[in-house]
């Protein structure tokens, strides 16, 4: 009775990427379940960050409205943003990323996205080689996952793997979310 239980208190949500509503996915969605405080539902972490105020936090790759805001890690090969989706787990189809406004240097160009259960082992599921969409301030692009599969996975990695400053605005991901 007790597995029967629990696979009914199992959730699947989709979130299909729509181009007239960027930034609409999973993030929004737990931001929005959580009033505000997505903390409570992911936690977003770093290899490294460039200083430590509230304008570079990877927090705010979360915070689409406040394009004031953005991550920056410090000057280090193959930087990483870390997404924790806590008692979730995600089936990513689609991300968003938008660059930075107020400089126009350092945007991403070649990365992997990793996908994992455990943080430890690590599965490449889209990789990006001199990416030309994400070229100068403010630039939003949508990239479909390479290597999308029914694998539901708790972390998600962002790993820069060309510029040593991984300097981000937001990002989104689409897709399923297991709840």
């Amino acid at each position: 009775y007790k597995q029967i239980k629990k696979a009914q208190q199992i959730k699947r949500k989709l979130f299909s990427y729509d181009s007239n509503k960027e930034f609409s996915g999973i993030f929004k969605y737990l931001r929005d379940k959580s009033n505000g405080q997505i903390e409570n539902e992911i936690n977003v972490t770093a290899s490294s960050h460039y200083k430590t105020s509230e304008y570079d936090v990877p927090i705010n790759v979360t915070l689409f409205e406040e394009q004031t805001k953005s991550f920056i890690s410090a000057s280090e090969p193959n930087s990483w943003l870390l997404f924790d989706f806590k008692k979730n787990r995600i089936i990513p189809t689609h991300y968003t990323i938008r660059t930075r406004s107020g400089s126009d240097c350092c945007h991403p160009v070649t990365w992997v996205i990793e996908g994992s259960t455990d943080n430890n082992e690590w599965e490449t599921i889209d990789q990006q080689n001199d990416c030309p969409y994400l070229k100068g301030m403010r630039l939003v692009h949508t990239f479909e996952i390479n290597n999308q599969q029914s694998k539901e996975f708790q972390y998600i990695r962002f790993c820069h793997t060309k510029n040593d400053y991984l300097i981000i605005n937001s990002v989104e991901f689409y897709g399923t979310l297991i709840e």
